[in-house]
């Protein structure tokens, strides 16, 4: 007991540590952010915080010529005025207490993008394994009746299986690699049984997104 809460003071310490090389870091930060912004530097710029998202050349076009034209230009020309930057540069200041009509003006561009501009659809990734049930053991029925004679049992438990322990995995791999279109009928054939069709519909999806072009 004694050893378990030294060693969580320890951890909680841990943000209080000035190593030589804590420090150094810290003030190589600090050199770079200017007028109080402390901390590390951003990297994103002044159009890309306002709106919380990423903004291409593209996207960029779209603010210029649909979003922009809502806007009042006192408002456009006040938010880079006070951070004291261009809206495709990083801000140099910091965002803390902002002054009210700063946040007015953000406020109305952000209304204004979520109508005007097209909405940022994030494509998500399919995991890289399966969760399936499996049927428990007999033996396990049996102990648990003994147990919790009053409560239902579960006859099955979840398993996770990585894609690349479903049978063949590297030559399913393999097809997609060099191209070739498989479908989920394919992949139950040269399964040779030991492909259930969730195991086929789970790995199709993976592997189309992995080699999608």
């Amino acid at each position: 007991m004694e050893r378990y809460e030294f060693n969580l003071l320890d951890q909680m310490s841990g943000g209080y540590s000035k190593s030589p090389a804590k420090v150094a870091a810290a003030r190589a930060n600090g050199r770079k952010c200017t007028k109080g912004m402390g901390g590390r530097p951003s990297a994103r710029t002044l159009i890309e915080r306002v709106l919380n998202r990423r903004v291409d050349a593209d996207a960029w076009k779209q603010i210029r010529g649909k979003l922009f034209r809502y806007i009042l230009v006192m408002e456009q020309e006040a938010v880079p005025a006070f951070f004291e930057c261009e809206w495709n540069d990083i801000p140099s200041k910091s965002w803390r207490g902002l002054p009210q009509y700063v946040r007015q003006a953000i406020r109305h561009i952000k209304a204004a993008a979520k109508i005007y501009l097209p909405k940022t659809t994030r494509i998500k990734s399919p995991k890289d394994y399966i969760v399936v049930r499996v049927q428990k053991l007999q033996s396990e029925r049996e102990g648990r009746e003994r147990r919790h004679p009053n409560m239902p049992f579960v006859a099955t438990w979840p398993q996770k299986i990585p894609m690349k322990r479903i049978f063949n995995y590297e030559w399913f791999d393999r097809q997609f690699a060099r191209g070739v279109a498989l479908d989920e009928a394919d992949i139950l054939r040269n399964g040779e049984g030991k492909i259930r069709r969730e195991h086929a519909v789970a790995l199709l999806k993976y592997l189309k997104f992995k080699y999608a072009k």
